[in-house]
């Protein structure tokens, strides 16, 4: 199978479930393909230069984007709306990456810096310098604790990043699928990934701990756990194989 861009395609990669490809290019879109028709879903646009860099969130709801026109666009993978806008970099993006929680996005840039930002707010976390030449490559730890990246200058550099777990309510487990993706077993985690709180169906769609849903007083709000299964019976609801 062949996806045919008209122009320089300079980034791709697969959505974690392998059924979208996402793709960024020298005509300054974003472009999501259906991985099985070789159609295209959507073409995402704003960006206003090169687009060189592009992944999928872990959970497969968003994508970010890097461009040379110095800017990093959250996007939403399934309405093709540019979510955040991350700017802050003052030359070429050259590469972009969601932390495994998906709560971060790092960026690495011809300004010679790379920058940890918040996915949720577009803030920047962290602006780490060191190299004296463009950098061509940034990644998260798989515990989201470290950044790695490439610069021209021909040096790997390994950096400690702020982890912000400890003003979460709970984490998300993951395990890693026979394809080398991973995917949310449905366990609810204490803040450092330490102790089991809680199971929860994924057909129960739960959002991240960031989204928080806030009623007016003239509302009545209850929660239902009649279909939870709590305490010493937690080991007859999970198999993790």
């Amino acid at each position: 199978m062949t996806l045919r861009v008209e122009s320089i395609v300079s980034a791709v990669a697969f959505s974690s479930d392998d059924k979208r490809i996402v793709s960024g290019s020298y005509d300054k879109c974003v472009r999501v393909w259906d991985a099985l028709t070789g159609e295209t879903v959507k073409v995402l646009e704003g960006h206003t230069d090169y687009v060189r860099s592009v992944a999928f969130s872990s959970d497969d709801r968003r994508i970010v984007s890097g461009s040379d026109d110095k800017s990093v666009r959250v996007w939403d993978a399934l309405t093709g709306e540019t979510v955040k806008v991350l700017e802050g970099h003052t030359h070429y993006v050259r590469s972009v990456a969601f932390s495994s929680d998906d709560r971060r996005i790092v960026s690495g840039s011809y300004d010679n810096s790379v920058r940890v930002w918040d996915a949720l707010t577009g803030e920047t976390v962290k602006v780490l310098e060191g190299h004296t030449e463009p950098f061509e490559s940034a990644a998260f730890s798989t515990n989201d604790r470290r950044v790695v990246d490439g610069s021209n200058s021909k040096l790997v550099h390994m950096w400690a990043v702020p982890t912000q777990r400890t003003s979460l309510r709970y984490v998300r487990q993951k395990t890693t699928i026979s394809s080398g993706y991973q995917r949310h077993t449905g366990w609810l985690l204490s803040p450092e990934g330490e102790h089991y709180l809680m199971f929860v169906p994924l057909t129960a769609q739960l959002p991240d701990d960031s989204n928080i849903l806030t009623l007016p007083p003239s509302y009545a709000a209850s929660v239902d756990f009649t279909s939870s299964t709590l305490g010493p019976e937690w080991h007859n609801c999970f198999c993790p194989y």
